[in-house]
Formats: C-alpha cells, structure tokens, sequence
C-alpha cells in the first residue's frame, strides 16, 4: 500500500518521506528502524487513507524537520480509526492486560480517595485467585478506565463469547509473549480484564494507532478484519500470536467478574 500511497502524494513529497525512511532505516534507533518497517510493511490502509496520513507527516516535517519522529506520532495521532470496522456482533467478548500500577492511577482516580498505592493494594487482593469482589467493589472497577486513548485488545477467534485468556497460560511471561508487549518489563505484574463489547467500535490497527509503539507488526493479508500480535522472543512454549484489535477509550462498565493477577 505504500507506494500506491507515495505516488499519488507527487514527486517532491514522496521523495522527502522515503528519504527519512531511509534515514530510519540507517539509524542508531531500533524502534524507528522498526516503525519504517511498518510503514512499508501497512496493508490495512486504503490508498487514500495512507496518502492522508503520509501527507500529513510532509505537513508535520515542513514545520519541525528537526523532529521527525515527533512529527510521524502526530501525524498518526491525527488519523487513526481507518482500519477494517469490525461489525457487531462479534467478537463479543474482549480481554487486555494491563500492568498493575497503571490500572491502580485510573481505580484511583475514579474513586476519589483511595491512594494510587492503596488501589494497588485493593487490585492485587482482587487479582488473587479470583475474589468474589462486593457489589460496591466491582462499580468502583466498572467506572474506573481501562486504558487511555487508543485501547488495544484481544479476543478468542475460535469462540468470541470466551475470555481470551481462558486458554493461555495464566502467568506475566506468557501473557506479555503472546500479546507481544515488548513495553512491558518481564517482572510486570499485569491485571487481566474480560469485557463485553457492548456497544464499541471495533477497528483493525495500523500504524497510525501504533505511532510509536514499535511492538507493532502489520498483517500480510489486506483483507484480514483484525490484526495479530506479533509474540515475543525467546519464546520456548510456542505460544501462537494472538488477534487484536483496537477501540476508544472506555470504562470498565461491561467488565466480567472476577479480574485476574499474574506476574
């Protein structure tokens, strides 16, 4: 989709982003080198949709040429949500690891009082074994984030109504494997959220939702509705990658009971 996308911008914009490719490319940063390996890589984009989006990175360097990776990041920021949609129903049923303190910041706010350290007291309680949480227990969850802006997650292709981490093993170096989250430390502590979709729009990712995350691997298929992680490496067990997908920001208001703690 790449070239498509480059011809139709004209010469001299196609020349100055298949420059800086190259230059990212030829860098010191594995992350950007990469991101320029996604970008070549993209099939989820239509022609036009990447040619906006690439228009506006040329847009970006023109103003702070200096800054390029910046420049690429908001330019992603301004076109995300043009992946495949994901009509409704399916998948009904969605699943995201998050690590334990950054889940504690969106608790702990939602609540008002208790301390980011005490939410992860609360959610470490909560994760163990699967507590039977109180009513008022889980609509603090309920009304507490789940993520921020762009919200990746999985789901169970082979039966969309099961939690997806149903059938991995329950443990921080399996789940950060096969989700492939690089990020995250191989000590992290992560919760495991289950919810219902409910009502979100479901997208295929691109590289304007990864941005900076360079994590990210495009799918080869164009036509492929979502996307696929790509798994870490060592990866001893074999575990498979696993789809994913991305939405809005959202609450915990469709969260199935109990969560999960494994580190």
């Amino acid at each position: 989709m790449l070239l498509p996308a480059l011809s139709s911008l004209g010469h001299a914009k196609s020349a100055l982003i298949q420059s800086q490719l190259a230059a990212w490319n030829a860098g010191a940063s594995d992350c950007y080198r990469q991101i320029a390996e996604n970008i070549a890589n993209e099939t989820a984009l239509s022609v036009a949709a990447f040619a906006t989006l690439l228009d506006n990175f040329v847009n970006e360097l023109a103003l702070r040429p200096a800054e390029p990776e910046k420049c690429w990041e908001d330019a992603c920021h301004a076109n995300q949500w043009q992946g495949h949609s994901l009509s409704p129903p399916s998948p009904e049923r969605l699943g995201r690891a998050i690590p334990i303190n950054t889940y504690a910041e969106f608790v702990s706010k939602a609540d008002g009082l208790m301390s980011p350290d005490e939410c992860g007291d609360f959610l470490r309680w909560a994760g163990m074994a699967g507590t039977v949480l109180a009513p008022s227990e889980r609509r603090l969850l309920q009304k507490s984030l789940i993520g921020r802006f762009v919200i990746w997650a999985t789901f169970y292709a082979s039966s969309t109504t099961d939690c997806p981490f149903i059938h991995m093993p329950r443990t921080t170096e399996a789940v950060r494997t096969a989700l492939g989250l690089g990020q995250c430390s191989e000590t992290e502590t992560l919760i495991l959220l289950s919810y219902h979709r409910g009502t979100l729009a479901l997208y295929r990712p691109t590289v304007a939702e990864a941005a900076g995350y360079h994590w990210y691997r495009p799918r080869a298929d164009p036509a492929a509705t979502y996307g696929m992680s790509f798994p870490l490496t060592p990866n001893p067990s074999g575990l498979p990658s696993q789809p994913e997908v991305v939405h809005p920001e959202t609450t915990g208001a469709t969260l199935v009971f109990p969560v999960y703690l494994v580190t």
